[in-house]
């Protein structure tokens, strides 16, 4: 029988290895139905449209989209720090939930996701939290300040 994954071939394995990180089909959409929203967006540094092993996960946060500070901009060009963002949209088995990690730069979403998750980690550790916490975003890229998007994109 096949899976969940087999008809539907995962598009994030096709996204640019360089800036812009945005997908054709996907940027071809919102310029048809939103270039408001299109001005807010980033595409400097990798979409985050999972956060951890959103297949493994006991536990499944849903979140509109990732923000965006002008700070993160170094991070996008720390390969560092974008390979564990990288995991995740691959479906990667070894994802965690990476905002978190204390042996990782602290950057992106670090400070908002330990805040966050501040009593969550203090009762079960960070290592249960990595691994059985992935958070699914709406919308996959950054954006300076929220605005809705008219239509779903393909990916």
């Amino acid at each position: 029988m096949p899976g969940p994954l087999d008809d539907d071939p995962n598009p994030w394995l096709h996204l640019p290895k360089t800036a812009p990180y945005v997908l054709p089909e996907n940027l071809a959409a919102l310029r048809r139905s939103s270039p408001r929203a299109l001005a807010n967006l980033v595409f400097a540094a990798s979409p985050g449209p999972f956060i951890g092993n959103s297949l493994t996960a006991q536990v499944i946060l849903l979140s509109l989209n990732p923000g965006w500070d002008e700070s993160d901009l170094e991070a996008a060009s720390n390969e560092a720090i974008q390979i564990p963002w990288l995991k995740p949209l691959r479906l990667r088995d070894d994802a965690v939930f990476h905002p978190i990690d204390p042996d990782l730069i602290r950057a992106g979403g670090s400070p908002y996701w330990s805040r966050k998750l501040r009593a969550l980690i203090e009762a079960v550790g960070a290592g249960a939290v990595m691994a059985g916490v992935a958070c699914v975003e709406w919308f996959p890229s950054q954006s300076r300040k929220f605005v809705p998007v008219n239509e779903p994109l393909p990916s």
